[in-house]
């Protein structure tokens, strides 16, 4: 099958980005309104007044996902719009379809044209220059119906699957707070003596933190690792940005020399410690494996150790990331503009204790209910992946004229 006759885009279009205008932050912020503001990446805010009211197609210039399959860089719009300098703006001659030349843009392969070592950036010169397809306007319109319909039940499929995704991890995160705070099984309930608690399920107790050994140290302070002093491929220095879904992910740019971590031997941490956040977001905690031994403990973290034979590591990390144990941080931090945690809080935590082997048994089944989860959740990614990979072969199919279209004529 012959294809569509190619053409550069300034045959059939013609750029306005003279009349583009940046606004600041500050400056759309006294101009609420009604109007979409575009950014290269689609619409970043609402304003009082436009700069175009009539049908166009936006195509980002620098910053937009040109290299990320499934996501658009070209957009069709009309009515009345105020586009930013980070956003390219093109008038489709007549009788060109606009929804035809946008899905082409969005099947373009911009590694011939994309310039900038560090910012991905499409020139106006470029852009003009790219060649689309180019069949008759009426074989534009049938191509473009159809895309209309395709991408919109794929789209539907990918939403779905995205949000089954969202309800499992939820389900999942519910079901393991559930089991932490012994809400599970319908146990009787003594009350909570703090207040945090649902209740304490029988053979349970609450005390603080500090009776049940367990050992508190605040990070360095600022005065004794700068940010000048971190190197790529020493020691990982563990912040509170380091704690993430309850894991610890180092940042290979954060990271210290052997001297350096030499002077600061205290904050060494070892397997079955538990790194805490005291700043910021509460809540944040991460237990130390054997893999991440010998990391440090950040400026803005604590480093718990559990000393005593009540507490099992793992399960106080679960319980320290509950809602429950938020709620209690939230309201004893202190700091005027951020949240921030001291060891004696920390140590005053009223903490939920069920009996070892208890702890045992909820830490394992969490983590087994958590495989369960993973694993459907991986099939659910590689299904996306695979409906992004048939939209995007669909639509460079279709405008391409590779793809037999019922009702279009070849």
């Amino acid at each position: 099958m012959t294809g569509p006759r190619r053409v550069p885009l300034r045959r059939i279009g013609l750029c306005l980005d003279s009349r583009r205008v940046p606004l600041n932050a500050a400056e759309r912020a006294d101009r609420r309104g009604t109007v979409p503001y575009w950014g290269a990446n689609g619409i970043v805010d609402h304003i009082d007044d436009y700069l175009f009211d009539e049908p166009l197609v936006l195509l980002g210039e620098d910053g937009a996902p040109f290299f990320e399959p499934g996501k658009d860089v070209a957009f069709s719009v009309s009515g009345r719009i105020w586009p930013n300098n980070h956003i390219h703006v093109l008038r489709v001659r007549q009788p060109n379809d606009l929804r035809f030349v946008t899905y082409s843009l969005n099947s373009f392969d911009y590694g011939t044209v994309i310039s900038g070592s560090t910012r991905d950036k499409l020139t106006q010169e470029d852009l003009m220059s790219m060649e689309v397809p180019l069949p008759e306007a009426s074989r534009q319109t049938a191509i473009a119906d159809f895309l209309d319909r395709e991408t919109a039940r794929l789209d539907g499929l990918l939403a779905a699957k995205r949000r089954m995704i969202e309800v499992l991890l939820e389900q999942a995160r519910s079901w393991s707070i559930r089991h932490v705070l012994g809400e599970s099984d319908g146990t009787t309930c003594a009350a909570s003596s703090s207040g945090f608690y649902g209740g304490v399920p029988t053979g349970w107790t609450e005390t603080a933190l500090r009776h049940l050994g367990c050992e508190v140290q605040t990070g360095p302070f600022g005065s004794q690792l700068h940010a000048a002093e971190y190197v790529e491929g020493g020691w990982p220095v563990v912040n509170p940005m380091n704690l993430i879904d309850g894991e610890i992910v180092a940042t290979p740019t954060m990271t210290v020399t052997d001297t350096k971590r030499e002077e600061l031997a205290r904050h060494v941490l070892r397997p079955g410690d538990i790194v805490f956040g005291r700043r910021g977001e509460m809540g944040r905690a991460g237990l130390v494996t054997s893999n991440q031994a010998g990391w440090l403990c950040g400026t803005g973290s604590l480093r718990l150790r559990i000393t005593g034979r009540k507490l099992v590591p793992s399960y106080l990390k679960l319980l320290l990331g509950s809602p429950s144990a938020r709620a209690f941080f939230e309201l004893s931090s202190v700091g005027s503009t951020m949240d921030n945690l001291n060891s004696e809080i920390v140590l005053s935590f009223p903490t939920l204790v069920p009996p070892v082997e208890v702890q045992h048994e909820i830490v394992v089944e969490i983590e087994r209910h958590r495989g369960l989860t993973d694993r459907t959740v991986s099939i659910l990614i590689r299904q996306i992946e695979l409906l992004v990979e048939r939209r995007q072969a669909i639509i460079a199919a279709a405008v391409t004229g590779e793809l037999d279209i019922a009702g279009v004529a070849a």
